[in-house]
């Protein structure tokens, strides 16, 4: 049996455009970390959720951005703080997941 190899890519253009823009959304926001405001944690077990203290008002400015950048005309509009990343399958969504919360920490 042949040895398999397995090449990985970390810095294809398309997942970083997906990296960069999710964390271009957040730009702006200062660090918060829940350990630093116990009263707002999403719960009070080991775990907790991270904090965007980013104005909504910011956060929607930087989401227009981000799309105009991207070439997107008529992005879906929302009034919460709200995005999604839509990838086609096989092109490294969980990579981009994975090191946007990397990049995002």
């Amino acid at each position: 049996m042949d040895n398999i190899k397995f090449h990985f890519e970390p810095n294809l253009d398309h997942q970083r455009e997906a990296i960069n823009a999710t964390v271009g959304v957040c730009g702006g926001a200062p660090l918060a970390h829940p350990g630093a405001h116990p009263e707002e944690r999403f719960w009070s077990g080991e775990g907790s959720s991270n904090m965007l203290k980013l104005p909504r008002e910011q956060w929607i400015e930087n989401a227009k951005r981000i799309a105009g950048e991207a070439g997107i005309t008529d992005p879906a509009t929302t009034d919460e703080p709200d995005s999604t990343i839509e990838m086609e399958t096989g092109n490294g969504k969980i990579y981009v997941y994975l090191r946007t919360i990397f990049e995002l920490n």
